[in-house]
This record gives structure tokens, sequence and C-alpha cells, in this order.
């Protein structure tokens, strides 16, 4: 899988979230809103080797669920400063290094 098709997927992933936080009316929903749009604005910097493993570790409902999960949590207890933190956080909870 080419690293562009998977930066392209995430930063979609991050922009649907985006919007979902920006509709909502609860006021921690624009912390998230805020997160969500320095990880798509950072989604270009992610390095093609960290997103590689990141594609490697979608083979099931685990990973989705888990994907989800760190998603629902972004802007509420998880402040990513970039994309490649997200990412790099999914990783670390996948292979047991979180």
């Amino acid at each position: 899988m080419q690293a562009e098709i998977v930066r392209e997927t995430l930063r979609e992933m991050f922009e649907h979230a985006l919007w979902q936080s920006s509709c909502s009316p609860v006021a921690r929903s624009a912390r998230a809103a805020k997160s969500f749009r320095r990880l798509v604005a950072t989604a270009d910097q992610i390095e093609a080797g960290i997103l590689f493993a990141y594609a490697e570790l979608w083979e099931g409902e685990p990973d989705r669920t888990a994907h989800r999960k760190l998603l629902e949590s972004v802007g509420y207890g998880f402040i990513p400063l970039s994309a490649s933190e997200f990412v790099i956080r999914f990783i670390a909870e996948r292979t047991g290094g979180a």
C-alpha cells in the first residue's frame, strides 16, 4: 500500500472527526475540534515508515475498535500535537508498547 493512500485515508478520518466535533454544542468538543484541525494540518508530515507500520495493524474488528476509541479520546484525554503522534500512539497501543 502506498504511503500517500494511507495518509489520505487518515486525513479523511480526521476531517470526518473534525466535522463531528464541530457540530457538537458541548464545550469539550471545541478542544477536540482544535486537535482534529491540527491532525488534518500535519497529516502530510507523517513519515512513510510510520504510515506503513500503522497500515499493517489493520487486520480486523479489534483494530477498528481500537482506532475508533483512540479517535474518540482526542480532545478529551488525549491531545496529540501532530498526526504523527496520533499514529505512533495507535501503533504503541496495538503492539503493547503503550
